[in-house]
């Protein structure tokens, strides 16, 4: 038999946005697709080489046109046999042609929204050069091909189609997910293992299907061939003697060995075993109680995925244990194996014994030998960590570590070339090094000298990589070294993704982390968008769990959020890979779309929609497109105008009326940027009755005095009544203004007579003018009078100033009246004040805080009372000075819990809530027992009972422990745990430790483990 190139285009679609009813999610398609690509594949029975079987799942019809139409027309040749196979939903047409259904079909659109097998595939194959073409179709009414039963034959030599189910009969799914269906099963298991000769036919592969399905009474498979001969589909070793051993090992393919993990070595087959990673560290053997310490912090450290976050979790142990006690990292490093956990144990002890002794440290670099990772490695820590003085000393050691990575052998040679050549994109970015002034310092200097260093690093690498001749061993290498270089030079990195011309295949990426391909492609994706969509194409194909989905989805939409954004092409793409992966992930994953739309309104607004209406919460995805309306209306007038039209769409199918009117607020405001008209006829549709109404007309009006100045004399007119009378909605057109141009809106107003809404536009034009001219805008806060909207804007007032001028602010906080209309106003500026300038004016301080204090205790008891006696009381405990004052403060605010029976649950549960934290610094068995009385469910009691915890701790630490346990949230947990710790190294070290070990393991609990650590070795000092 000639030799042949085998080629193999596998679909599968197992969801249809588009049309979920009409063509419900399937089961099977993406195992079918895997399960047959590893079987084509197969070292023993396929005839496929890997790189020539590709995977399509889940493309939308344009794009398996496009697909279809290279695999038959632009890459095929006379020398070509092609294997198409579809799994999916089968749909016929009312002649009875057969659809194949992509991801957004139509079942009542099916001749433009799916693949027509005549034209699209059939007619692809008549005019395709490849002699030999098979066709595998598992999917409902397959049988139909033709155009009906199999009747008509295929044209041309060596065409053969085989199909699960007849013209009228409906293919099963897979039984569950992760399951393959039972025509692919059967499939799957012929070409692995059906008995044939020499190789296994086209017409022996259907015989054995149709015999393992056929006792089952479901769906007929139909086979259909017409040409010379028959078409070879797998291999079949030629069978063994027992009694010849060597000859049976003679046709058995050499194994090939994938790396681990990423930066892991890789050996050839029969390989030793695997590297230990850090997460296969062994710890020495605990001598002392700083040891045991030690170890558990390192162990928690280890706790992780295997990550980066690890490895530099595992670095920090390892250098903040240095100045400890140094024998105990030196320990670990004796027993650490060789790998990646040995190169971050060797440079974290390097730069801890910088800070101790730069002697040491260039002692204890001097022990690896030359060429090895250890040597480069030891001396680049020592370089970043060196101070300014000894900069001389950083330049000789990195000159060191050049030549040893240049010179090395070692199987992650290529890694460290890479650390040295990223040096050269922070030699202009001052923020990315000053971790590492004196190796960045270094890096410039050796540079200046000799320009031509980094080209010597980058042929370096390069022979690095091609020195390896097994194939199969060079590319994942390659792929490893090609992604990382790209994170921080996509441009130099780019050819590493090619060999011989093509992108590297999908196989030398098998072994490395779905995160790390999909960082590697939006790295590259600016400079060459084919290849970084290839890149996030091999990602999405190695999702397999949900977890694998939801870091997927999440790196597409940090992409999509990425700055600056991606292009409307490159934005198009990755939504469609978001859509693909929609599905797939959780609930909890789609409050990320608002940022990454966010994003997109200035590099792809036309794409902003797209992707908020993916958003299953339609309430969310309302909001967030008034939202991107907004934003998009200073990008792109027609895509706002559409977000707008959207939303709009969504608010008017709202049924209940007041929330109607309060999505109409934000909608008119969108629309006034955009369409001032459609944003007028919205305000005039509104409930002139409405609070809302009144925020619309004021909101809209502000936007109208930045965009369209002119609208405003409509705006008047159309809410003046007419009878020579202003009405309120009037003043809340002069009140937007106000928020724009406070002098327009002071010049229109100023002949009215004196009233409430006249006041309230007076205010908003102080508030406005209070950070340019604070004496003007206090002025005039004062003349809109003693009601709320003035006490409201004296607030605010002193609020902005508070910062720049402490002194301004009091004096203003103390002129708010006393008024029934303004209390909160004036006891909250004082307050405010107060807590500002308690370290600079103590009892200027004590003085305003007695002035809301005695403001407060006019209030009616109530919980808004009770929550300002709370402020006061804290800032209070602040002064440090008049705790008696706060446990007054405190017990009258919690007798205004259950004061007013207006007050509801919730707000009763918030003071008392305040009122825990406030005695927990003063009175922790009071904080105890309310803390004991809140309610489990209410929401705020996770961080509230932290809070509290924190704060009773110097005074009760056996109270603050139990505040803590009765958290439920582990991150609230975790957090106040930390925060203990810490706290108790000072004055109970055991307490410290004893809660130390009890943490979670992980990032906290080993900081936690080391703060214990330097506490014991304090204490042993003393």
């Amino acid at each position: 038999m000639p030799d042949r190139r085998y080629r193999a285009l596998l679909i599968g679609n197992a969801v249809f946005r588009r049309d979920p009813q009409g063509l419900p999610k399937l089961q099977g398609p993406r195992a079918d697709v895997d399960a047959l690509f590893d079987a084509l594949s197969d070292n023993e029975s396929g005839l496929f080489a890997a790189e020539d079987v590709e995977a399509l799942i889940d493309r939308n019809v344009q794009n398996l046109r496009e697909e279809l139409h290279r695999f038959f027309i632009e890459d095929a040749t006379r020398d070509d046999v092609l294997f198409l196979y579809y799994s999916g939903h089968g749909k016929l047409d009312l002649l009875g042609r057969l659809h194949l259904c992509a991801s957004d079909t139509r079942v009542n659109a099916l001749p433009v929204t799916a693949l027509r097998y005549k034209e699209d595939i059939d007619g692809l194959i008549e005019a395709s050069p490849a002699p030999a073409t098979v066709t595998i179709l598992d999917c409902c009414h397959s049988g139909a091909f033709r155009g009906g039963e199999l009747k008509v034959k295929a044209n041309g030599k060596g065409r053969c189609v085989i199909t699960s189910a007849s013209a009228n009969e409906l293919a099963l799914d897979a039984l569950g997910p992760g399951g393959t269906s039972p025509f692919t099963n059967a499939l799957v298991a012929g070409l692995r293992f059906a008995q044939a000769e020499d190789h296994l036919t086209a017409q022996s592969l259907y015989d054995y299907v149709e015999t393992e399905l056929g006792p089952a009474g479901n769906a007929s498979p139909q086979f259909y061939f017409d040409g010379e001969g028959a078409i070879a589909l797998a291999k079949r070793l030629p069978r063994q003697e027992p009694a010849a051993p060597a000859a049976a090992a003679a046709i058995v393919l050499p194994a090939i060995a994938l790396p681990g993990a990423i930066g892991e070595p890789v050996a050839k087959a029969p390989a030793a075993a695997p590297e230990p990673g850090p997460a296969g560290l062994t710890l020495p053997q605990p001598r002392t109680l700083l040891w045991e310490l030690l170890n558990e912090a390192a162990e928690s450290s280890l706790s992780g995925d295997g990550d980066e976050e690890t490895g530099e979790l595992l670095a920090e142990v390892i250098e903040a244990a240095v100045p400890l006690d140094v024998r105990w990292p030196m320990a670990v490093l004796k027993r650490s194996g060789e790998g990646p956990g040995r190169q971050v144990i060797v440079e974290a002890l390097a730069r801890g014994l910088v800070k101790k002794d730069i002697s040491e440290a260039l002692q204890f670099a001097r022990g690896f030998a030359i060429s090895t990772p250890e040597f480069t490695g030891a001396r680049l820590a020592i370089a970043a960590a060196l101070p300014e003085a000894l900069q001389d000393l950083a330049r000789s050691l990195l000159e060191e570590a050049i030549s040893s990575a240049v010179r090395g052998r070692d199987v992650r040679k290529s890694q460290m070339i890479l650390r040295l050549l990223e040096l050269r994109c922070h030699l202009d970015d001052p923020e990315s090094s000053n971790s590492e002034a004196g190796l960045a310092w270094a890096a410039k200097s050796l540079a200046e000298a000799n320009p031509d260093i980094w080209i010597t690093l980058a042929e370096a690498l390069d022979a690095s990589i091609g020195q390896e001749q097994d194939q199969a061993i060079r590319m994942p290498i390659q792929a490893d070294a090609a992604l990382r270089y790209a994170l921080f030079d996509a441009r130099a990195a780019r050819h590493l993704f090619f060999f011989d011309a093509h992108l590297l295949h999908e196989t030398a990426f098998k072994r490395l982390p779905i995160r790390a391909i999909t960082r590697g492609a939006a790295a590259i994706l600016a400079i060459d968008a084919s290849t970084g969509h290839r890149l996030l194409e091999i990602a999405e194909r190695r999702c397999r769990s949900q977890e694998d989905w939801i870091e997927f989805f999440d790196t597409l939409i940090d992409l999509l959020r990425a700055s600056p954004g991606p292009d409307q092409a490159n934005a198009a793409h990755l939504i469609s890979m978001v859509e693909r992966a929609s599905d797939r992930v959780t609930d909890d994953e789609w409050w990320q779309l608002a940022s990454a739309a966010e994003a997109l309104v200035t590099s792809a607004p036309e794409s902003v929609g797209r992707l908020l209406r993916l958003d299953p919460d339609e309430d969310r995805m309302r909001r967030n497109l008034i939202r991107a309306a907004k934003q998009t209306a200073t990008v792109d007038m027609t895509a706002a105008r559409h977000l707008a039209a959207a939303a709009e769409r969504l608010v008017l199918s709202i049924l209940d009326e007041s929330e109607q009117a309060r999505e109409l607020v934000d909608l008119a405001e969108a629309f006034a940027a955009i369409d001032p008209d459609r944003a007028i006829q919205l305000l005039m549709s509104m409930p002139a009755i409405a609070v809302e109404y009144s925020i619309a007309i004021t909101n809209v009006a502000a936007i109208f005095a930045a965009a369209f100045p002119e609208r405003i004399e409509t705006l008047v007119d159309l809410l003046d009544p007419g009878d020579g009378t202003e009405t309120w909605w009037v003043t809340d057109v002069y009140e937007g203004v106000a928020k724009v141009d406070p002098d327009w809106a002071l010049r229109e107003v100023e002949e009215l007579p004196g009233s409430r809404e006249k006041n309230s536009v007076i205010a908003q034009a102080a508030i406005t003018l209070a950070s340019t001219a604070p004496e003007r805008a206090a002025d005039l806060a004062f003349e809109a009078g003693n009601d709320l909207s003035g006490s409201h804007a004296l607030l605010e007032i002193v609020r902005i100033i508070m910062a720049s001028s402490p002194e301004q602010g009091a004096a203003i906080a103390q002129q708010i009246p006393d008024s029934p209309q303004g209390p909160y106003a004036r006891i909250t500026a004082l307050c405010s004040v107060g807590k500002a300038i308690i370290e600079q004016d103590p009892n200027e301080a004590e003085a305003l805080l007695e002035l809301a204090e005695r403001t407060a205790y006019s209030m009616d008891d109530d919980c808004r009372k009770g929550s300002l006696l709370c402020d006061i009381a804290d800032a209070y405990v602040k002064l440090g000075t008049a705790s008696l004052r706060a446990s007054k403060l405190l017990t009258r605010a919690e007798a205004c819990a259950s004061a007013n029976a207006d007050d509801d649950d919730d707000r009763r549960t918030r003071l008392l809530s305040e009122v825990m934290i406030g005695w927990a610094a003063i009175a922790p068995a009071r904080a105890e027992r309310i803390a004991e009385a809140i309610a489990d469910d209410w929401s705020g009691r996770n961080p509230d009972l932290r809070k509290a915890a924190i704060a009773m701790a110097p005074s009760d630490p056996r109270r603050a422990e139990k505040l803590t346990s009765m958290i439920s949230d582990q991150e609230e947990l975790l957090l106040a745990q930390a925060a203990l710790v810490e706290e108790f190294c000072k004055s109970a070290p055991a307490r410290a430790e004893r809660l130390a070990l009890a943490m979670e393991p992980g990032e906290d609990r080993a900081r936690a483990l080391l703060a214990v650590a330097q506490a014991e070795v304090q204490r042993q000092s003393w």
